[in-house]
């Protein structure tokens, strides 16, 4: 048992008992610490509660309920705010091929049957990546492949109107948004798809018109018709607080 074994909190993620037996008692002998779910909304009330926090998640794809591609992108939106560690490791795994949109939010696949040594090779793997990721300037820090901020536009408005005014003009536009998220929330809650598109469009407008990329993006991917679920919106909260982290550096 390697010291970095034994300090890998892994919470498994299947709704099988079975397997989850199987992997819990795998990983145990390897020295591995292990906590399980049999959902994906029980294994994001654990990753959000637990103490310690899971280091490593391993969650199966095909779940009834909250399927592995929404829990991942939860579960990714929670790292991205710091309920979870920027370190953890979500790995995805299935005894079939999955499509390539079920994956896009996790770290890594691993296909049933695998061994443990495949599980502790694509969790180096997987931080290996992360690594590089955030060694990064801005513009690869987000999952969507697109900065915060459009420095081009940025610097042609701090020259017109000064750091000042251009502070309270992000701030402005901020308040806006989360606000129409609320509105969007609302919508969602009661179907009213109408609404969604409308809010996203003028998300879309204003963002643009002060070069908040991340957002316009989300924005105009919810106007188009793409799925606004929870997932979703925690992915434009999280633009939000990734473009303040930015401002906060420049202004």
């Amino acid at each position: 048992m390697s010291e970095q074994t034994a300090e890998t909190q892994v919470l498994i993620v299947d709704d099988d008992p079975i397997m989850g037996e199987l992997l819990d008692a795998l990983l145990t002998v390897e020295g591995y610490r292990v906590t399980r779910a049999i959902s994906g909304e029980e294994a994001l009330q654990v990753a959000r509660e637990g103490n310690p926090k899971p280091s490593v998640i391993l969650c199966d794809i095909q779940m009834p309920g909250m399927r592995g591609g929404e829990l991942a992108r939860a579960l990714a939106a929670e790292r991205a705010n710091a309920v979870l560690p920027l370190n953890t490791v979500i790995l995805a795994m299935s005894g079939s091929g999955p499509r390539e949109h079920e994956l896009q939010a996790f770290d890594g696949f691993l296909r049933k049957p695998f061994s443990v040594l495949d599980f502790t090779n694509a969790i180096e793997q997987a931080r290996t990546r992360t690594a590089r990721i955030t060694e990064q300037p801005f513009a690869d820090e987000t999952s969507k492949g697109r900065p915060p901020l459009d420095e081009t536009i940025f610097t042609q408005l701090k020259s017109k109107i000064g750091s000042d005014s251009l502070r309270q003009l992000y701030n402005m536009t901020l308040d806006d948004v989360r606000t129409r998220l609320d509105r969007i929330t609302a919508a969602v809650e009661r179907g009213d798809d109408a609404t969604v598109r409308q809010e996203a469009h003028t998300i879309k407008g204003s963002c643009g018109m002060v070069g908040a990329l991340e957002l316009q993006a989300l924005a105009a991917a919810a106007e188009g018709g793409s799925p606004v679920d929870t997932s979703a919106l925690a992915d434009f909260h999280s633009a939000c607080k990734r473009l303040e982290r930015m401002l906060n550096e420049k202004l």
